[in-house]
């Protein structure tokens, strides 16, 4: 599966904003699965066992390069030397999603790290930020879900907030993200 262009005219940016995608700030997300909708976090596996919000639910938009064709092998190659682990968009990431919550007519919130921004803000300069969990919203409304919600802040709002978060190493993560950009 490939992905249209994030920024290009008809790609997902004007998607999102078209279709008004709704971005809740931690509050409205803590506020919304007190009502039981569900939290998905799109992060890598690796990532959720290391901390992820109470009581999120675990669908990786990306999965590590599982082929040997000449392409990923080199793909492979470039992202070790860059000193990162190679990933690509999961193929049954939508597939998973409807395993986990089949009903299209729930509302669902969808969370990564940062969360990005599909509108350009005083913060992000002209352009919006792209983000796992906006790629993951058009995915799913593509799909025909009706009311995908955006965790505006991801992670590190939700964890700089002292919102209740579980995992396995919490204080590696913590530290990590206070590099981060």
């Amino acid at each position: 599966m490939a992905l249209p262009s994030w920024d290009a005219p008809g790609g997902m940016q004007q998607y999102l904003v078209k279709e008004k995608l709704v971005s809740l700030r931690i509050e409205g997300i803590q506020q919304a699965m007190s009502e039981g909708v569900p939290l998905l976090d799109v992060r890598a596996p690796e990532d959720f066992v290391d901390v992820h919000a109470k009581d999120a639910v675990s669908v990786p938009l990306y999965t590590p390069i599982s082929g040997f064709s000449p392409v990923q092998m080199m793909r492979r190659v470039v992202y070790a030397a860059n000193g990162m682990a190679g990933t690509e968009l999961n193929e049954n990431f939508v597939a998973d999603v409807v395993a986990a919550i089949p009903d299209k007519s729930e509302p669902i919130v969808v969370m990564c790290d940062s969360g990005g921004s599909y509108e350009a803000t005083a913060t992000s300069g002209l352009e919006a930020k792209k983000s796992r969990s906006l790629i993951a919203c058009y995915l799913l409304m593509q799909e025909g879900y009706e009311n995908v919600l955006h965790a505006e802040g991801g992670l590190r709002d939700w964890a700089r907030l002292e919102m209740p978060v579980v995992g396995e190493d919490i204080e590696a993560w913590v530290q990590k993200a206070a590099m981060m950009p």
